[in-house]
């Protein structure tokens, strides 16, 4: 028996051996391929585990097998006793051995852990590490990604930028062209416009020579004429002859002038201002067919201051009647400072018949030569005559009237070189639409101012002498 147990402690010796050969190959040569093929390792260390399991089973069998043969055994004698002690000793051994080898498969066991730890660990590492790698890389796909999207649109918009600017050259290439060949119709234009128009000039310089030669004579007949009919006006002192029309083809000039013994002087004028008006109107419009009649109203006062006459009216006639009629008057008589001033101008305005102005404009004038107010206290404070009107029942209302409705024009010729006639003047401006008054130093600045008046209204548009 004891040679036989020898052999079999042997034999567990030696799979001990093997068992911790494996194991150490597997942590110390085999740590690349577990990194790479996690899956192997796993089944390696199970197989590992197995493989443990089933040695511990066999020694368990052998160590039943073992209980087992020492029961079935007899007690011998003590030399039978004295060789079981060997055999003792070898049990102490198998168990030493045993111990031994649980020792070294906790030992084992601890270490396949601590390399299944390590593994794990290694695992979770490079699970991080390739974690941020796969990000980078979709990052980086999708930059790529959008560098190409970026370049094609960059490629798109340059070779759009090219095909405008090459529409932009051609463009240009084609102005260009058309520019010039208008540049050249133009030039050519302007050089038959030129011709033309050095032809015309040409033309032109010698129809003037020719015209001036012509002209000439013409020129200086007519500045001989204007020579001559600025002497003729020069002399009167007349204004300009100019091509205007005449405001009117009928004048009516009627004279309304007291014959008191005050103004002899300028009744006597009144012949020379009828001779100057006619003189002036036929020299200033020669081609104008312009008929002239002249009325004469005399006025003094009423009895008991005057016994005479209160009015004499000379209707409108010619030149020569009315010189006549004038002719025949003298100034006397007046009584008191007012005088019948309204009967004058009442009858100038009613009983002269006007001529009829519907088909042809005409201008209707009563010159009014005065030096005395007519009788009431509105005219004049010292009044005792008549200081609430005359007996004939004239007022100014009806004078006014007449005057207005017949659309003659007043002009006042005031004679008297004192305040006397204000309150008149006022009145009158107040009443009458068409109202003018000038005054006079000399009986005879009468003609040039009468005539003037008339000249002016009748042609307006004259240029007259300083």
């Amino acid at each position: 028996m004891g040679k036989k147990a020898a052999p079999k402690q042997q034999v567990n010796k030696k799979a001990v051996i093997r068992r911790t050969r494996t194991i150490q190959a597997l942590i110390e040569g085999n740590e690349n391929i577990v990194h790479q093929k996690l899956g192997q390792t796993r089944s390696q260390s199970n197989g590992v585990q197995q493989k443990k399991i089933n040695k511990q089973t066999q020694q368990a069998n052998q160590k039943k097998v073992v209980t087992e043969k020492g029961k079935s055994v007899p007690k011998q004698n003590s030399k039978q006793k004295e060789e079981k002690q060997p055999i003792k000793d070898d049990t102490k051994q198998k168990k030493q051995a045993e111990v031994q080898d649980n020792k070294k498969d906790t030992e084992t066991k601890q270490n396949v852990k601590q390399v299944q730890k390590k593994v794990i660990s290694k695992k979770q590492i490079s699970q991080k590490k390739s974690t941020p790698k796969k990000a980078q890389i979709k990052v980086n796909v999708t930059k790529k990604v959008s560098q190409k999207k970026n370049e094609k649109e960059v490629n798109k918009s340059e070779k759009k930028e090219g095909e405008k600017s090459e529409v932009k050259n051609n463009e240009k290439m084609e102005k260009q062209v058309i520019d010039k060949s208008e540049k050249k119709d133009v030039e050519e234009s302007d050089k038959k416009v030129n011709d033309k128009s050095e032809k015309k000039i040409i033309d032109k310089s010698e129809k003037k020579s020719e015209k001036k030669g012509r002209s000439g004579k013409k020129e200086q007949e007519q500045e001989q004429q204007q020579k001559q009919e600025q002497k003729q006006t020069d002399s009167a002192k007349l204004p300009r002859r100019t091509e205007s029309k005449a405001a009117a083809g009928i004048v009516d000039v009627v004279f309304c002038v007291d014959t008191t013994s005050s103004m002899s002087m300028y009744l006597n004028q009144t012949k020379n201002t009828v001779k100057e008006i006619i003189k002036n109107i036929k020299n200033k419009a020669q081609n104008e067919d312009i008929s002239v009649k002249f009325g004469f109203v005399c006025y003094r006062d009423h009895p008991p201051q005057d016994h005479s006459y209160i009015t004499k009216i000379q209707d409108l006639c010619g030149e020569d009647e009315i010189i006549k009629f004038i002719d025949q008057q003298d100034a006397q008589g007046g009584g008191d400072t007012p005088e019948a001033v309204l009967d004058g101008l009442y009858d100038a305005a009613k009983k002269i018949e006007w001529r009829d102005a519907s088909h042809t404009p005409s201008l209707r004038y009563i010159f009014h030569i005065a030096d005395a107010p007519p009788h009431g206290k509105e005219f004049y404070d010292q009044d005792y005559s008549w200081p609430n009107g005359v007996p004939s029942g004239i007022t100014l209302d009806k004078v006014t009237h007449v005057i207005n409705i017949r659309e003659i024009h007043y002009r006042l010729i005031n004679v008297n070189k004192t305040n006397l006639l204000e309150k008149m003047k006022k009145l009158f401006k107040e009443k009458f639409t068409n109202y003018e008054e000038a005054e006079l130093e000399n009986a005879k600045d009468m003609d040039f101012r009468v005539s003037d008046m008339i000249i002016r209204e009748l042609l307006p548009d004259v240029d007259y002498n300083d």
